[in-house]
């Protein structure tokens, strides 16, 4: 899979006074779960956005990389924007890594 930075989430997070960083993160190291539930949008996830966009991660389209929280009391992260391209990802490979905020 490839990954870009992405300037307005980089722009955002600094807006709000965030650090970050760009490190890899195991699939397996976000909670889903909380993820999908953090109603920034109505449905959470439309399966069908993820199917496309898994289809044209595997065709080489590049991505800019999802942002990704460390909760309080929570284990996992979160994530905090791109469900639909971490659900495309894991959709290709489950027990992977991928690039992230």
């Amino acid at each position: 899979m490839k990954w870009r930075t992405d300037p307005d989430a980089e722009a955002v997070l600094k807006e709000l006074g965030i650090p970050f960083t760009v490190r890899n993160v195991k699939a397996s190291d976000i909670n889903v779960k909380a993820s999908v539930s953090n109603r920034a949008r109505p449905v959470a996830l439309h399966r069908e956005v993820a199917a496309e966009y898994a289809s044209a991660m595997k065709a080489g389209d590049v991505f800019p990389m999802p942002v990704t929280a460390v909760v309080a009391g929570m284990k996992k992260m979160a994530m905090a924007g791109g469900n639909h391209r971490y659900e495309a990802h894991v959709g290709i490979n489950k027990h992977s890594s991928f690039d992230a905020y």
